[in-house]
């Protein structure tokens, strides 16, 4: 109470910080007081004072992160308090074994204040650095959650320094996150390594206890020195005998990881080769490894096989992403450049699903992935270990599989397409159109001219068509747009803010600051959903109707007099996909702040199992898409002057349960003018008239559209 009093009195404490500061430490001093009561202790040695300062750090800790929801957190006060946690960490270790006072209690207490602080950490990085952190702080408990249910798993293990270093790993890779001096990418990398170690370590130990589940255990001496794996004593047993396993368990096991690592090496990368012949091919890199770690001693073949089945379990994530963009995007993930995406992803999924669901959907994807981690480290170090036990019979079906794969290599033998039955694949790792609708604008006295353009990009990630085509440079990824920003390459905004007119952009999918906005394009403004003064509902992805969205862009700027030319780029969001609430048109004057829309009632059809059935999903678009363009066509016809272009194109296609799988990344492009001039200059384009294009329109790449644009409208071509 002391330590958050003098919180509030220096850097301040909010109600949510109070509340959950007295409720840990309310918690940690029941917690206390069941192991004195459980252990028959009547007080608390030095070390366990300690202990208890440190307990008393965390719960400092646990109040800052919880303010930090709220407002801003003072890192230098939060930093301090974790970094001493820490380092006394080392204190009350080294107290209790030069006073001789080391016992259970203490070094169980010591353990809970560990992983809590880990957790409370964990928390607070996962907030920029991505939700699977919370696996980091989650795995003690999940451990403990796995002992409620299966009893073998509440055994003692035998002491192991290593599980120490992997605890102050923990806390010191997420100390050095919570600082936010490093790159987000050198973070993220450093945690994924803590995350490994701690995948590693748990891992281990739950295949000792499997092991040795039926083994009995002797109590823990006063003057033992017993070590934790984050919260579990850890001794050796009474017996010094290692349980036998049943043969036909043996047996199984074996198998079991004889098939992961298998499935591992030769899984296809690419939804089209997820077949089960796929699958029959014979592993290069499987019958190398096995032969090095036949011959290697025990504890260097351990070590080897720990590494190498971390690395098997990366390929194995590596391979899944692949398959997941394939469907998604129509092209392979990129390690570097998408990786920055995650974030994004979250927040569209906790649109889409509600933040509860996502936030469970991200847990188990980051449980998913740990697991597999595990399972692939236990199969290396069971395959290497059975191989190195019958040395003889490894050799010879290894010689034998080897000739197999010298044959079948030579032969070019294969029982899929582009899937060779001699495979090296882990070492070389590396629906139909959606509806449109047909308008007539022709009545408000526009015409239009349609064809194709290639996007970059598919199912999403859309500002790398509208990057594309501003700029004329191909942006197919994260590293090339993160690259082309970076330059002072010249885009279309930059060429109307040349020639004297205000130039904007309206996203109101953004909810935060934009610096490209003006350090790539050069807007004079960047409205997002804050700057709008929207007080309606969201309609899942959409945080307002593309209705609302041109109705603040007629009254914030074409409504103002005596004003510059404007040049906006305009993100429609109500077709990026379907909606929980389908709007209907009402009169341009009744759209207000939006509140009007608080009537339409949600669509309960959006359940569970509608991402699952494709009609649906294919029919919930072409709702969207029609309300989309109905808009568009009715703000041009309602707001519409003489002096109004615009040029429409779909950044990408939509997801392939929609699109259908192997679609083409072509996307409809429309010019859309009242003055017949502008659409002379586009005469030998071959476009075709109307919204609709034809299936023989010209298709252009998205990256060509900023030359011809520039050669058809400007006073010169561009030169860079």
């Amino acid at each position: 109470m002391l330590l958050l009093a003098a919180l509030a009195g220096t850097v301040g404490l909010s109600g949510p910080g109070w509340v959950v500061g007295v409720s840990c430490a309310v918690l940690a001093n029941l917690a206390l007081a069941h192991g004195l009561s459980r252990y028959g202790a009547d007080q608390l040695g030095l070390a366990n004072w300690v202990t208890l300062a440190r307990a008393t750090l965390a719960v400092g800790v646990a109040a800052l992160v919880a303010d930090s929801f709220s407002r801003p957190a003072p890192v230098a006060m939060l930093l301090s308090l974790a970094a001493l946690a820490l380092a006394l960490d080392r204190i009350d270790g080294w107290i209790a074994r030069r006073t001789r006072t080391t016992a259970a209690l203490g070094a169980h207490f010591d353990a809970e204040v560990d992983a809590f602080l880990i957790l409370i950490l964990s928390v607070y990085v996962a907030r920029w650095a991505g939700a699977w952190v919370l696996a980091i702080g989650a795995a003690r408990y999940v451990f403990l959650a796995a002992g409620w249910t299966l009893p073998w798993m509440r055994e003692q293990l035998p002491p192991r320094y290593w599980r120490k270093v992997v605890a102050a790993t923990q806390g010191i890779a997420l100390t050095i996150a919570a600082a936010d001096v490093l790159p987000l990418a050198l973070t993220q990398a450093v945690l994924v390594g803590a995350l490994a170690l701690l995948v590693e370590s748990f891992g281990r130990d739950a295949w000792w206890l499997w092991s040795h589940r039926d083994a009995t255990h002797g109590p823990v001496s006063a003057g033992a020195d017993p070590d934790f794996t984050l919260g579990f004593p850890s001794i050796r047993p009474a017996s010094g005998r290692r349980r036998q396993l049943p043969t036909g368990v043996v047996a199984v096991l074996t198998v079991l990881a004889v098939l992961i690592v298998w499935v591992a090496l030769v899984a296809p990368d690419r939804p089209s080769g997820l077949t089960p012949t796929a699958f029959l091919r014979i592993p290069l890199e499987g019958l190398v490894l096995i032969s090095v770690a036949v011959f290697l001693p025990a504890n260097a073949r351990r070590v080897l096989a720990g590494v190498l089945g971390l690395a098997l379990g990366v390929v194995v994530i590596l391979k899944i992403l692949d398959i997941g963009f394939f469907m998604t995007f129509e092209r392979p993930f990129d390690p570097i450049g998408d990786s920055s995406y995650a974030g994004i992803g979250i927040e569209t999924l906790r649109a889409a699903m509600g933040r509860t669901e996502a936030n469970l959907v991200v847990i188990g994807i980051v449980a998913g992935a740990a697991a597999l981690l595990a399972f692939t480290v236990l199969a290396m170090l069971r395959l290497s270990a059975v191989t190195a036990g019958h040395r003889r019979f490894s050799l010879g079906a290894i010689a034998a599989l080897g000739g197999v794969w010298v044959i079948c290599w030579l032969l070019g033998a294969q029982l899929v397409s582009h899937s060779p039955i001699a495979s090296t694949s882990a070492a070389s790792l590396g629906a139909g159109e959606g509806r449109t609708v047909q308008a007539d604008i022709r009545a408000a006295g526009f015409s239009a001219r349609t064809a194709f353009v290639t996007s970059p990009t598919f199912g999403g990630v859309s500002w790398l068509a509208h990057s594309t085509l501003q700029s004329g440079v191909w942006a197919d990824s994260g590293r090339r747009y993160n690259q082309l920003v970076s330059t002072d390459r010249f885009t279309l905004s930059q060429a109307f803010t040349r020639a004297g007119w205000r130039t904007i952009a309206d996203s109101p999918a953004d909810d935060r600051a934009w610096p490209q906005g003006s350090s790539f394009y050069h807007y004079d403004k960047v409205y997002d959903r804050r700057d709008v003064g929207y007080r309606g509902p969201t309609f899942t992805y959409a945080p307002m109707p593309d209705q609302y969205m041109f109705s603040a862009l007629q009254r914030l700027e074409l409504a103002k007099t005596h004003r510059r030319p404007l040049f906006a780029e305009v993100d429609t969001v109500s077709s990026h996909m379907p909606w929980n609430r389908i709007p209907q048109m009402i009169p341009w004057s009744e759209v207000g702040n939006g509140s009007i829309f608080n009537r339409i009632p949600i669509d309960k059809n959006l359940d569970g199992a509608f991402w699952i059935t494709p009609s649906r999903v294919r029919a919930a678009y072409a709702r969207s898409v029609e309300y989309s363009l109905n808009t568009l066509i009715s703000f041009v016809q309602h707001y519409g002057n003489k002096n109004l272009v615009l040029a429409v194109v779909g950044d990408e296609q939509p997801l392939p349960n929609v699109s259908g799988q192997g679609a083409s990344h072509d996307v409809p492009i429309s010019l859309i003018a009242h003055d017949p001039a502008v659409l002379n200059r586009i005469g030998g384009w071959g476009w075709g008239k109307g919204l609709r294009p034809s299936p023989h329109a010209p298709v252009w790449p998205m990256s060509a559209f900023r030359d011809r644009f520039l050669t058809a409208f400007g006073s010169q071509p561009a030169t860079r």
